[in-house]
């Protein structure tokens, strides 16, 4: 029998805050399942390391250095649809929610919800979908309200070239 043991899951961590990213780094650090592979804030780096290094989880923020978090997830499950591909967002809202499981991710979370990032990597390594404890609600106010969404009822109907066109516009 060898000295090693099981093979940990490998994690590629790609975020813009860099505090946030040492958050994960650490959460991950304490785990006996996972192991990072690589970090980044930028999304050709990303996309080099991912290629590298064909990590089994990713987690994305939905801005990065250059790059739309959106964009990147669509580009993650089309190089490698079996990565599974965690959401990790500073300002947590069912929307930004809805475009991240649209474009392919797994798990959505704010970063309140950090908590809960390893037993949301257990479940979406399985194939089961998590949303944070912090985001639930609101998904779940969203979908009850349905068509009396008077909030913006027309930004559902844009792309997500759109939407980060829109957003870049309006200097959010």
């Amino acid at each position: 029998m060898s000295g090693k043991g099981p093979t940990k899951a490998k994690v590629l961590v790609v975020h813009r805050i860099g505090f946030v990213r040492a958050g994960v780094l650490s959460l991950i650090a304490k785990s006996m399942r996972f192991v990072v592979c690589g970090e980044t804030d930028e999304a050709p780096l990303a996309r080099e390391l991912f290629l590298r290094h064909k990590p089994h989880l990713v987690v994305v923020g939905l801005r990065l250095c250059g790059a739309d978090g959106i964009q990147l997830i669509k580009e993650f499950r089309s190089l490698n649809p079996a990565a599974a591909i965690l959401a990790l967002s500073e300002h947590a809202d069912a929307f930004s929610a809805q475009r991240v499981f649209r474009a392919g991710a797994r798990a959505y979370l704010g970063i309140e919800d950090a908590p809960e990032l390893l037993r949301a990597f257990d479940k979406i390594l399985t194939g089961h979908p998590h949303v944070g404890a912090s985001v639930l609600p609101l998904i779940l106010s969203n979908f009850a309200a349905g068509s009396k969404n008077s909030r913006s009822p027309d930004i559902n109907n844009l792309s997500d070239r759109e939407l980060e066109i829109f957003s870049l516009s309006a200097g959010a």
